[in-house]
């Protein structure tokens, strides 16, 4: 199944592209997601999606179709959704 993967801030800078298709498996999650997205882009997930200790980064938020995901990776996903890679920037 095909799912377009929209990214946002540091990681749309650093990828050099908005949004991209990935080609998945039937029935995968956003954690397959994830995995798949380390394979492509193992430099830029790993600096800008997760910490050191393999966790999702505090300021990342998931969004399937628009709606929030939380930090729940065993979230189902679809053919033809859109999932949104947030990445919450603060600054003073």
């Amino acid at each position: 199944m095909k799912i377009r993967v929209r990214y946002t801030t540091q990681l749309k800078m650093a990828l050099g592209v908005d949004s991209e298709e990935i080609e998945l498996p039937p029935s995968s999650s956003l954690q397959d997601l994830l995995q798949r997205l380390r394979q492509l882009h193992p430099q830029e997930v790993h600096q800008y999606v997760f910490t050191a200790d393999d966790q999702l980064q505090p300021g990342v938020l998931l969004c399937v179709d628009n709606k929030h995901a939380g930090r729940d990776l065993s979230t189902s996903l679809s053919e033809s959704e859109e999932v949104t890679l947030l990445s919450v920037v603060s600054g003073g």
